[in-house]
């Protein structure tokens, strides 16, 4: 699976549970934007990521684990924004 499936997997995943996936650059990410959504719960978003993944996306499982699991977090007030530094907002074609 290369990196532009990824970053499809997980935006669709994300979309399907009721996310709105956005760009985000992170601490030390000098600029660079990547994938992120805002939530009240990093974890339990996490784990029904996790969950859809296993059963929907079994063949491709391990690839986007991987990645999936590279998160990182910032608080944004009452909510947190949780992002994935490793897959970009704009792949470059």
């Amino acid at each position: 699976m290369n990196d532009q499936e990824k970053r499809n997997t997980l935006v669709d995943i994300l979309s399907n549970i009721g996310y709105e996936p956005r760009s985000y650059s992170g601490r030390g990410m000098y600029g660079s934007e990547c994938v992120a959504v805002s939530c009240e719960d990093s974890m339990e978003l996490l784990f029904e990521v996790i969950e859809i993944l296993y059963y929907d996306y079994d063949d491709n499982f391990i690839s986007v684990l991987d990645v999936l699991r590279r998160f990182r977090t910032d608080e944004l007030g009452l909510n947190e924004i949780i992002y994935w530094p490793g897959i970009k907002w704009q792949l470059e074609e």
